[in-house]
């Protein structure tokens, strides 16, 4: 991928971009996202689930563990005009950096490609990693990051069998307070101890389910 930018140095990037593409069947079409880069280093992993550090990979941990850049949304959207991009990056004097690849909007639905291609056990793990995410929004009252994230973890908890709660999962990962985070966690143990067969160690977990409800 070749980046151009539009406006501001390359040598001496903003905190902040807005990162845009062209399609690839249609010029006028403009796909962006809002790309911020943190002042200060930014770990989503104490806002995981406490056992889930046990479950993900050493690279997923350290994913977890540095965040260098959070896209708002997660992926290219349609719905500004480049007239519009350039004007909110006069206004904020940010950072305007375009992808000279052009996108085809076949390729736009590659998320949904690639959630149908992970394993149950990887979507877990996304799941449990979404989860630090909405707790980091819910803690920083960031609507449109808590908008997104919640439908990133729907997407994913479609692709999985009822039996691992998935929905009730998303649904607890949202809920402020203590209460919330500790139904999240015990949702997702209850989710990989099935993956796992580990089936003795479930009915005590929905007992702390239940009590919490």
């Amino acid at each position: 991928m070749t980046i151009r930018f539009i406006r501001g140095d390359s040598q001496a990037p903003k905190g902040h971009a807005i990162f845009y593409a062209r399609s690839a069947t249609d010029s006028r079409t403009v796909l962006a996202t809002y790309c911020v880069v943190p002042p200060m280093p930014l770990s989503l992993a104490k806002y995981l689930p406490s056992f889930l550090a046990s479950q993900l990979s050493p690279e997923d941990l350290q994913e977890a563990t540095n965040v260098p850049v959070m896209p708002i949304p997660p992926m290219l959207e349609e719905g500004n005009s480049l007239e519009r991009l350039q004007m909110l990056a006069q206004i904020g004097t940010l950072t305007a950096i375009e992808d000279e690849a052009p996108i085809a909007l076949d390729d736009l639905d590659a998320d949904e490609l690639l959630i149908q291609t992970m394993t149950d056990r990887q979507r877990l793990a996304e799941l449990g990693k979404l989860v630090g995410v909405a707790r980091y929004a819910l803690e920083g009252r960031d609507e449109h990051q808590l908008q997104e994230t919640r439908q990133r973890m729907r997407r994913v908890a479609q692709s999985l069998a009822d039996k691992y709660r998935s929905t009730e999962l998303t649904d607890a990962a949202f809920d402020p307070g203590e209460r919330g985070a500790r139904l999240a966690e015990l949702y997702l143990e209850r989710a990989y101890k099935l993956l796992d067969e580990e089936y003795s160690d479930i009915p005590g977990i929905e007992r702390a389910i239940r009590e919490l409800q």
